[in-house]
């Protein structure tokens, strides 16, 4: 009872002042960081002389469009829209009010716009055009357990469906391909998670291929870029050989195959080599990786060339990969397209796919890809400069 005398003497429970619980939110599972500045300056020269001979061969149009592919808001980038601006010399001669002109499209996505620049009538030699912009480029984190933890989606959010779909080099309908994500697989796709299942399917998309030759880029002339060199997925499926672009085609095919969105990233870097060591001082050129979708948690990258720098085959698909969601050094390149080919119709690609294309078929040949040679009717050059400003502003 003097227990219970002693209970009677406490504040009526409504005037207990009891704080709340608090329930702390979530950290993302993929954060950006570690922002880096660069100026760019992407030019294209288009030249009425054969890659291969110099014969003469003019240029001509009533008129035409010129679009560069840019990621404007993306998962690894974004641009200061106020810094775009574009030139354009027809036969060395500047065309005025050419930035005026200029234009912004929607591309591929959301993100993703295409910079056009219309062209007067031109009869004559040369095309040179230049666009210069600022871009901040960001190294991702991925918090991988709880990335592995996300089950699959019912249906996939309208905005990311576009990345399911085959495209140029991403045959992803092809039966080759679905047979590929069989076998790797065993049938049991749905017993894991995607961020699993997509590890598995990177991993065994970069052991395909036996044989990696050249540097992603094709060069001609007194090294002049052309663009990058690529065969798609198919190709190295059948094959076992391609460049490091079609690792990446032949992942983000076998993953769409298995119906999580993925897409390749058609970006610039700072000058690299087949292992993606980046030189800082040195020259810049065009790099091709990839990411996946996962809701909650958003675009996860990877990057097969790095993966291959490992004993790939051994690793636990349980335990952190290089090239595989924390990919390294992605501050250091900007991401400009999410696809090899024009989002649309009047753009053709220009030769080999460079991130840029026109309305007009006649300026440079119409091909996707180059399986042999050169297929530019006319000389088609692209060059960047990266200068870096340091430290981004960030989030």
């Amino acid at each position: 009872m003097v227990i219970f005398a002693a209970t009677s003497l406490l504040a009526p429970a409504a005037w207990v002042a009891v704080a709340p619980a608090e329930t702390q939110p979530s950290p993302p599972i993929v954060t950006r960081r570690d922002s880096r500045l660069n100026e760019v300056r992407f030019t294209v020269t288009v030249t009425g002389y054969s890659g291969y001979d110099f014969s003469p061969a003019a240029l001509g149009f009533p008129s035409a469009d010129l679009a560069l592919s840019l990621i404007v808001n993306g998962p690894l980038s974004r641009i200061n829209r106020d810094t775009l601006s574009t030139s354009v010399w027809l036969d060395n001669q500047a065309v005025p009010n050419a930035n005026a002109a200029g234009r912004l499209e929607p591309g591929v996505g959301d993100g993703n716009q295409l910079a056009v620049v219309p062209l007067p009538p031109f009869q004559g030699q040369s095309i040179r055009w230049q666009t210069d912009f600022l871009a901040e480029s960001f190294n991702v984190g991925v918090d991988e357990a709880r990335a592995a933890a996300i089950t699959w989606p019912r249906e996939w959010h309208e905005s990311v469906r576009r990345f399911l779909e085959p495209e140029t080099l991403i045959d992803s309908e092809a039966p080759a391909i679905k047979a590929f994500v069989d076998q790797v697989s065993g049938g049991r796709l749905r017993e894991v998670t995607p961020y699993v299942a997509a590890k598995e399917l990177v991993r065994a998309a970069t052991l395909q291929a036996r044989n990696v030759t050249g540097s992603g880029i094709i060069r001609q002339g007194l090294g002049a870029i052309n663009g990058i060199d690529v065969y798609g997925s198919l190709s190295l499926l059948n094959s076992g050989n391609g460049t490091p672009a079609d690792l990446t085609c032949l992942a983000v095919a076998a993953l769409r195959a298995a119906g999580i969105p993925a897409r390749p990233i058609l970006g610039v870097t700072r000058y690299n080599d087949p292992n993606r060591r980046f030189v800082r001082n040195g020259g810049s050129g065009p790099w091709v990786w990839g990411e996946f979708f996962l809701p909650d948690a958003g675009w996860i990258p990877f990057d097969p060339m790095i993966m291959r720098s490992q004993a790939l085959r051994q690793l636990d698909v349980t335990r952190p990969w290089k090239g595989f969601a924390n990919v390294a050094d992605l501050n250091g390149v900007i991401p400009m397209a999410w696809t090899f080919a024009p989002p649309r119709a009047p753009y053709v690609v220009s030769g080999y796919p460079a991130m840029w294309w026109s309305n007009v078929v006649g300026l440079v040949q119409n091909a996707p890809v180059a399986p042999t040679g050169n297929l530019n009717s006319n000389g088609a050059y692209m060059s960047v400069v990266l200068t870096s400003r340091g430290r981004g502003p960030g989030d």
